[in-house]
């Protein structure tokens, strides 16, 4: 079914609110609900994530976990990004989509339990960020 333009469903709300509104109250929340959501679920634009790859990642020297999901186990592991990038290529991508099929928790397929997705957690280098912005203080003792 085709969404309706804006000034048909302002129309048909306009309609509903004088029809139910005096009866019930929750009649409305409800015919904006079914007004309103099938025109919000199409969005127009859609908006550009900046791609971030492994090289990128390498180059920041950030430190990538990757967690598992499932609460009985929680397990989390330190990726090696230099071998990412020599067995997927530079240019392959270092967000939770691009790398989240790649990954299964051993210790959960090991125990029979059922996969769920992982999780991965970025730390920045904060020591390389404190040297740089430390890098030309200089102490003053007067």
């Amino acid at each position: 079914m085709p969404a309706a333009q804006p000034q048909e469903n302002l129309a048909r709300l306009s309609r509903a609110v004088s029809l139910r509104a005096a009866t019930n109250p929750l009649a409305l929340i409800i015919e904006i609900r079914i007004i309103f959501l099938p025109v919000a679920a199409n969005p127009s634009t859609d908006i550009a994530m900046p791609q971030k790859t492994l090289a990128d990642t390498l180059a920041a020297r950030e430190t990538v976990y990757v967690n598992c999901g499932h609460p009985m186990c929680c397990k989390s592991t330190k990726l090696d990004i230099q071998a990412l990038i020599d067995r997927l290529g530079r240019d392959h991508g270092s967000m939770h989509d691009n790398l989240v099929g790649l990954f299964v928790c051993s210790n959960c397929k090991a125990a029979g339990r059922d996969r769920r997705p992982v999780f991965f957690t970025c730390i920045p280098d904060y020591e390389g960020q404190q040297r740089a912005r430390n890098r030309d203080w200089k102490p003053t003792f007067e």
